[in-house]
């Protein structure tokens, strides 16, 4: 760490160096004579930084949660939260932390992790753009509506791009795709989604 500040503070970092080589190690005899450190990426635990993230959303989502349904107080116990997110290994590593959760910060009685099934996505246009497209409005419209789940996810992931539907080439910033969350909501219960994941709050 001190030689990797080196460039920042090199007067901070010059004499912690010398302290350092007062405690006996074999040093250079200054800290900018020293080899630069290098990344040994085998060390580099991603999956670690993906859970702490992880863990670190669903945490805040959980407090948020609270705070809307009333339940500010971490005195009161949540009976049981219901995570779902997109994908099983995103699930897996939260089980590996799943401890962390039952916390006097957190107060939960019980948590599950589960993979959500892909939101429906259901495609429309604006009948304002009739006009536009004219006599061909109505075969457009129908070409979108079989679209596949594909085709409505690439429109999503590019909104500056441009759909063929019934021989015409329509700008996807003209085509509304809407989603709706699989997830069901039963009495007592509330919901809320943040960066792809989805917490279901039952007090």
């Amino acid at each position: 760490f001190n030689l990797a500040i080196t460039p920042i503070t090199p007067f901070l970092s010059h004499t912690v160096h010398k302290n350092l080589q007062g405690l006996g190690l074999a040093l250079e005899k200054s800290a900018i004579l020293e080899r630069f450190p290098i990344v040994e990426t085998d060390l580099v635990d991603l999956s670690g930084e993906t859970k702490f993230r992880l863990f670190q959303i669903v945490g805040e989502t959980i407090r948020s949660l609270r705070s809307q349904v009333g339940l500010g107080s971490v005195k009161i116990p949540i009976r049981e939260v219901s995570v779902y997110l997109d994908s099983a290994e995103k699930a897996q590593l939260l089980e590996e932390v799943r401890e962390y959760f039952y916390t006097d910060e957190m107060n939960i009685l019980g948590i599950s992790f589960n993979q959500m099934s892909k939101p429906q996505l259901t495609p429309s246009m604006d009948m304002k753009y009739g006009k536009t497209y004219r006599a061909q409005f109505v075969p457009i419209k129908n070409a979108l509506a079989q679209l596949s789940i594909e085709d409505l996810e690439r429109i999503l992931d590019c909104p500056d791009g441009n759909t063929l539907l019934a021989g015409v080439l329509v700008p996807n910033s003209k085509i509304t795709v809407s989603k709706k969350s699989t997830v069901s909501l039963g009495e007592n219960q509330a919901l809320m989604e943040r960066d792809g994941i989805t917490v279901v709050l039952d007090k």
